[in-house]
């Protein structure tokens, strides 16, 4: 259900889309508006995100396996040779997802709840890494820095933050576990063909 909040920065009222919600931009004044339960917190202003090569956008529409969607949000996260996005995306049926965008490519992931304590300072690349059960083939660890957002998203990150990541496969499966501020989330999904998305303009 929406319901409206004030920027603690312009107090300009910004419509929330769904109490899932963590954060939200101002489109007034582009800072970045933490949600938490006690309230709207200031989280720094952003700096608009250049578009590279990608098809994606906030308030975009579209139709993805058969379902349509709408484009609530990014994250871009940056390391130390690029960056990727993470498109917060809302579906008919009510559910959400993650559109993760590196380099061309796109995957569609979900956040699953974890099962029991990992520890990322046992990973290495090219061994597996023991999450819900499963051995995860890791392809890739780092660190990176929330280099800005724009939109709303329903996670709780601020410019600046600093996160660890680990990207792996399961049977081709994409698993990704992202560290932040202390709590670990793990997102599962699968890579899309190229042909798989369709997006109208917002």
């Amino acid at each position: 259900m929406s319901h409206t909040v004030h920027c603690p920065s312009c107090g300009g009222p910004v419509e929330v889309r769904s109490r899932a919600i963590q954060l939200a931009v101002c489109p007034f004044c582009d800072q970045s508006i933490v949600l938490t339960p006690e309230g709207a917190q200031a989280g720094g202003k952003v700096a608009a995100l250049a578009d590279m090569f990608t098809e994606l956008s906030t308030g975009a529409a579209g139709m993805l396996q058969g379902r349509t969607f709408q484009v609530a949000g990014r994250v871009r996260y940056a390391w130390s040779d690029g960056y990727w996005d993470e498109w917060a995306v809302w579906f008919d049926d009510g559910t959400e997802g993650w559109l993760h965008e590196d380099e061309g490519e796109l995957s569609l992931l979900r956040q699953v709840p974890l099962e029991g304590p990992v520890s990322l300072q046992t990973a290495r690349v090219g061994k597996t890494l023991r999450v819900n059960g499963t051995d995860v083939y890791v392809t890739e660890m780092r660190s990176a820095t929330v280099k800005g957002a724009e939109g709303q998203v329903p996670r709780g990150v601020a410019p600046g933050q600093q996160l660890q990541y680990v990207d792996g496969k399961v049977s081709g499966q994409h698993w990704m576990l992202e560290l932040v501020d202390g709590e670990l989330e793990l997102f599962v999904g699968d890579r899309l063909p190229d042909d798989a998305l369709e997006v109208h303009g917002a």
